[in-house]
């Protein structure tokens, strides 16, 4: 976080996403969510398919969320999580 931190202080013009693998985290989701928005211009949640409230208490901070059926492994959320970052970052310029 405190490279972060450095580049949000010299370099406004960038935009911060953070992009969030999750299965059945809904104890610690709000946490993760609210750290990440202290720098994050924007939070990304991919659900893997949780049997819990992870996806409905992401949305209710404001993430943007991307939800799988099924869980679908941790590659495909992370490459997921990338491209979805992409195009919010790309969306933002």
């Amino acid at each position: 976080m405190q490279m972060v931190k450095l580049l949000c202080k010299r370099r406004p013009d960038v935009k911060v996403v953070a992009a969030i693998p999750a299965l059945n985290e809904e104890k610690s989701i709000v946490k993760v969510i609210i750290g990440a928005l202290r720098y994050a211009h924007k939070v990304i949640v991919v659900d893997e398919g949780s049997q819990d409230m992870t996806a409905e208490m992401a949305e209710r901070l404001g993430a943007l969320v991307i939800r799988h059926e099924r869980n679908m492994g941790k590659g495909t959320a992370l490459k997921d999580c990338f491209e979805a970052a992409t195009f919010v970052v790309a969306r933002h310029r």
